[in-house]
Formats: structure tokens, sequence, C-alpha cells
């Protein structure tokens, strides 16, 4: 369970990410994209430049507070995923197989449409964490003595 706690950390990323999204409010985007692909870090992706420069042309204040917002609930989710991982509790344990039930879906159209090995291995991945999880839900759940209510 810790080691996927570790994993769910993930959330750091996600947040560091919305950060640098909020530090460019009030800045001139557009400039900030032509300034990097007129520096030829991307000379190997010219796809990728013209979607930056079509994107950065489109940027708002308003959608940089929405993306830096998502971005902030989605790693406090991981974040509370994680702590619930790494000490154990049930409900943590819950929580990080809806979180991992919910991906599946888009992992496995992801190997259908476009069969990489990073998409078969995020697939596989993901499908053997809800596995164990499941399995340890399941054992749990043999343990706990049958409750009558009445």
């Amino acid at each position: 369970m810790r080691l996927l706690a570790v994993f769910e950390a993930k959330g750091l990323l996600v947040l560091l990410a919305g950060l640098g999204l909020l530090s460019l409010l009030h800045r001139d985007v557009d400039l900030l994209a032509e300034e990097l692909v007129a520096s030829r870090l991307l000379i190997h992706h010219v796809w990728l430049s013209g979607v930056l420069l079509r994107v950065a042309g489109s940027v708002t204040q308003g959608k940089l507070w929405t993306l830096a917002s998502i971005a902030l609930a989605y790693s406090l989710l991981r974040f509370v995923e994680a702590y619930g991982l790494w000490f154990r509790r049930e409900w943590g344990q819950w929580l990080a197989l809806l979180s991992g039930i919910l991906y599946l879906p888009w992992e496995i159209r992801a190997v259908f449409h476009r069969p990489t090995a990073v998409h078969f291995g995020l697939s596989s991945l993901n499908t053997a964490v809800i596995s164990y999880l499941a399995w340890m839900q399941h054992k749990k759940s043999r343990l706990r003595p049958y409750q009558v209510h009445t």
C-alpha cells in the first residue's frame, strides 16, 4: 500500500503544473510561446510547435484560473488518496480503487486507438493495481463477521 501511496503523490507534479499556469497570469502568453518555438527546443516537434502557438493565442486569464483550479483539486484528491493508502485507511483503498476504475476505460481506448508500449503498459499497470486493491477489499470483507441488523 505504501508503494501505491508514493505513486499517488504524483499530485505534487500536477500542483506544480497548476502553479506554473498561474505564473502566466498577466503575461503575454503569445510572446512566451513564440520565444519557446524560436529557441528551437521543439525543433523535432513541428506539429507541437504549431499547436502551442494556436493554444497560446486563445489563452485568457479565466482559462488559466480554471485550469489551475482543476490542477489544485486533482492534486488535493491525489494527496488525500496517498494519505489514506500510506496509513492503510480503508477509505483510502476504496478511493484508490474507484479512481483506478475511472481511468481504465480511457486507457483501454488508448490501447485500441493507438497501440503503443506506453499505452499498453499503463493500462496493464492500472489493471494490476485495480486487481490488487479489489483483492484486498474482498479479503477484508471475508474476514469481517457478518453483522445482523435488528
